[in-house]
This record gives C-alpha cells, sequence and structure tokens, in this order.
C-alpha cells in the first residue's frame, strides 16, 4: 500500500545503501514477520518457487545465466520447487544458491554472506529470536509459532535431508524429472517391489473403514489421513513395523476428538526401509 518497500530495508542483511551490512545472527528479520502473518505466509495453502531463468549480476537488466551445478548441467534453472513449508521450502534454495555461487566473495555472492539464513532460523524456532524480540505481527499480544523446520542437505551431490535419510522428521527433497513427455520421480517413489497400499473396505463408510498394506521390509511408517485442502487431520500409524501384511481401522476421529464432517479424504502410507523410500495416496469417502 505504499510507494516502495524501502521501509522493510533495514530488517535484510543488505540494509539500505548496504551500509552498514547486517551479517550478525540473532537480528530482527522482516522476512519472519511477513512469512508469520495470517493474510501472508499464514494465508498460503502451497509456495512455488520459480527459476525459470536466473540473473547474478542485478535485479534490473541482467542477462540471465546457466547454472554449472547438478541436475541443471550447464543450463539454464527452468525448474518449480513447491511445498506446504515455507522455511523447509527456502532452506532447499538457500542450499541450491549457496551451492552454485560457492566462488570468491564477490558482490552478487550475496548467497555465501553471512546471517542470510538467519531468518529462516528464527522462522523454524522461537529459541533463535533476538533478545528482546518477539515476533507478533498481528499484533494481537499472540507470538508466533515455529513456521516449519530448517535445515541443510547432507552433501550438494546428494542432496539427502533428515527424511530422505530416515534419521529425522524434517524435509523430504522429491525430485521429478521430466523430459520429452515422459516423466522419472526419483526418490521417494510409489511402486516399489513388495510395497502396496490397498483401497481402504468398505468405501464410502460409516462408521468405520479398514485401510490395509503391505511392506516388503521393516520400515518407519507413517500412516495420514489429509482433508481435500491438504491440511492432516488424523495420524493412524506413526511407527516402525516389520515386513508383511498390516491394516488399520479409521472411525473419522480427528485431532482434536471430534468426528470428521462428512466428505471425501485422502490418506497416504510413507514406509522408508534400509534402502526404499515408498509413498501412496488414495481416496475414501466418509458419510454420515
Amino acid at each position: 500500500a505504499r510507494q516502495n518497500a524501502f521501509h522493510l530495508h533495514d530488517g535484510l542483511v543488505a540494509a539500505e545503501n548496504d551500509n552498514p551490512r547486517r551479517t550478525n545472527y540473532g537480528m530482527y528479520r522482516v522476512q519472519v514477520d511477513m512469512m508469520g502473518h495470517q493474510w501472508l505466509g499464514g494465508n498460503t495453502m502451497l509456495f512455488i518457487v520459480d527459476g525459470l531463468y536466473s540473473a547474478v549480476e542485478g535485479w534490473t537488466d541482467a542477462n540471465p545465466v546457466k547454472w554449472q551445478m547438478a541436475p541443471f548441467n550447464n543450463d539454464f534453472t527452468n525448474s518449480i520447487i513447491a511445498s506446504q513449508d515455507p522455511v523447509a521450502l527456502e532452506a532447499v534454495c538457500f542450499d541450491l544458491l549457496r551451492t552454485e555461487y560457492n566462488g570468491p566473495s564477490v558482490e552478487w555472492n550475496r548467497p555465501n554472506m553471512a546471517g542470510v539464513d538467519d531468518y529462516l532460523r528464527q522462522a523454524a524456532d522461537p529459541a533463535n529470536w533476538p533478545e528482546g524480540i518477539s515476533y507478533d505481527p498481528e499484533n494481537d499480544g499472540i507470538p508466533m509459532s515455529s513456521l516449519g523446520v530448517y535445515e541443510n542437505w547432507n552433501n550438494p551431490v546428494d542432496m539427502q535431508y533428515s527424511r530422505n535419510l530416515g534419521i529425522g522428521d524434517g524435509i523430504e527433497l522429491v525430485q521429478i524429472f521430466q523430459s520429452g513427455t515422459s516423466v522419472e520421480q526419483m526418490q521417494p517413489i510409489n511402486h516399489a517391489e513388495g510395497f502396496h497400499l490397498k483401497q481402504n473396505y468398505p468405501n464410502p463408510f460409516n462408521p468405520a473403514t479398514t485401510i490395509s498394506y503391505d511392506l516388503a521390509q521393516s520400515a518407519k511408517v507413517e500412516l495420514s489421513v489429509y482433508n481435500v485442502w491438504g491440511e492432516r487431520v488424523a495420524t493412524l500409524v506413526d511407527a516402525y513395523q516389520p515386513g508383511g501384511s498390516h491394516s488399520v481401522q479409521w472411525n473419522g476421529s480427528v485431532f482434536n476428538g471430534s468426528i470428521a464432517p462428512s466428505g471425501m479424504y485422502i490418506y497416504q502410507l510413507q514406509a522408508r526401509g534400509a534402502k526404499t523410500s515408498f509413498i501412496e495416496s488414495r481416496k475414501m469417502i466418509f458419510q454420515k
């Protein structure tokens, strides 16, 4: 609603006129307020970063450049990265940027400037907020909680995060490569031999339904139910399970103990074994 956004620049690493630069950690970051505001980040279902072209010598009249790192391999960054977690999404983008521009400390090597990920650390964990600062974007006396997960990949070659590695509940990077009209999906895969998520029965159902699935090997299993807006409403399984056939019932109960309204729901199985990751979703209809 203002003529420009200069009033926000003092909350950035490179403040107005870049002098002095705010490269210390634990400083106020305006991005956290914006990400947490109920009508900005809080009003967004899916966050998308569009990398059709990138430029490194300015944001006004610079020419697009090709990226040398994999998976771009001396080609344009014609990719889309998406997540429902805004912090995780920007964490992946930060890893990409700091890897591609891991060169001399020149003017446009800002991804490797100290403090550039300070806002992600603070958005992920209030314990990283500056002393004396409480992020309350709506000014209603209720400070924000964590906005998502922040972590860095294990290395620029494998690009694995904690959920990829099966060692935590952080980021899982799923890469989908498209060439011509064929699409190859890399981990996790939904056609791993011996893994299978079956259609619930009965369907439609009331008051309960049974969901069955097969595991080819012991795995960390998460079976969750989502509504049509992508919100997780119930977690039916969250445990390590041995290989074999398993089943669980859902009676429509959601996290707060109430019964879900009638409608369509999506149940999703994620299984992470020693060498294989598997993910599959199916639809079901709850009728009261």
